[in-house]
């Protein structure tokens, strides 16, 4: 997947956040391969990023996505 594939994703739910393991799971993708785009299309800033309150049931923290507008 590219990361013009994530963005577009993001950009046709643009209204919600996203965390990497749901946008895998939509796109049928690796969770590392979603990753690795998600990070590159940060530091480009293409997207916006920020920490998910929840925590997951072994204790890690999430980041969240959403397209920037």
């Amino acid at each position: 997947m590219s990361q013009l594939e994530i963005c577009e994703f993001l950009k046709k739910h643009k209204e919600k956040w996203f965390t990497a393991k749901e946008i895998a799971k939509a796109q049928d993708m690796s969770l590392s391969s979603i990753t690795n785009c998600l990070r590159k299309l940060r530091y480009s800033g293409f997207i916006h990023y920020k920490l998910d309150k929840k925590v997951s049931r072994q204790g890690n923290t999430n980041y969240v996505y959403q397209y920037k507008k």
